[in-house]
């Protein structure tokens, strides 16, 4: 799993999510593994936060589409997904993201659940999951509306809206907009003060902000039944065969 590196730092971990052209997104696997990270998070009393980072120019594309083209067991596959999905809905330990570039799709919704996101001024934000034939994920069809309002969540759903770094920050998407060179320092300093906070009163805090957890759940269930549901059609078949062929082009150049 080369392109996908987790550290264990002092008093946090890291996940490195390196894509490339051979793996430009999540992958069944990655799903799993990812999981599994923030699940030993929980567990661990010495690790108090999680911190992702992307490549240069692109935090996440996504889903791997190819990997949702080529499967031949869609059950199982939504079953991972859906772990992964409450693996970030119920983390115990705060989540922090370090965005430089492209997040689209996933990239996008799941930052949803971050407590703490640092973006470049270059980085963008999308999630034309109508263009694409599918649905939003993550329970994004709750917090997305909730945290852009109801017209712009539309936008970038149905009609293939795009949301720039400042316009992430006004909205509150994003915690801060910050220089290309500050960005990893950012993050890892934010991560650096978790560690060192009052471990009950960061998380009485957090948990209290964080209400709708049981409600969130059950909205990503129902939205990956008919994500599952849609990814059968032979049309948003060839839609992703597209999108998967545009993926690799873009981390190539």
């Amino acid at each position: 799993m080369h392109y996908l590196k987790i550290e264990r730092c002092e008093g946090f971990q890291v996940i490195n999510m390196n894509w490339n052209r051979d793996n430009p997104g999540f992958r069944p696997e990655t799903f799993d593994i990812v999981s599994s990270a923030l699940r030993a998070a929980d567990a661990d009393e010495d690790i108090k936060s999680t911190l992702f980072f992307g490549v240069p120019r692109c935090f996440c594309l996504g889903s791997d589409v190819n990997a949702f083209v080529e499967t031949t067991d869609l059950d199982a596959l939504s079953d991972r997904v859906l772990r992964f999905f409450r693996s970030l809905i119920n983390a115990k330990k705060p989540l922090i993201a370090a965005v430089d570039g492209t997040a689209i799709g996933l990239g996008m919704t799941m930052l949803c659940h971050f407590d703490a996101v640092y973006a470049t001024p270059e980085s963008t934000f999308r999630a034309p999951f109508v263009d694409w034939g599918l649905l939003p994920e993550a329970g994004s069809s709750i917090l997305l509306p909730e945290v852009l309002g109801h017209r712009r969540a539309f936008e970038l759903f149905c009609l293939g809206g795009e949301l720039s770094a400042e316009e992430a920050e006004q909205s509150g998407l994003i915690t801060r907009i910050v220089a290309s060179d500050e960005l990893k320092p950012t993050a890892i300093n934010a991560a650096r003060h978790l560690a060192k906070a009052p471990e009950r009163s960061l998380r009485f805090t957090r948990d209290l902000m964080l209400q709708n957890r049981t409600k969130l759940s059950q909205r990503a269930k129902m939205e990956t039944t008919i994500f599952h549901e849609l990814l059968c059609e032979r049309s948003t078949q060839r839609r992703l065969k597209i999108m998967a062929r545009a993926s690799r082009m873009a981390l190539a150049s």
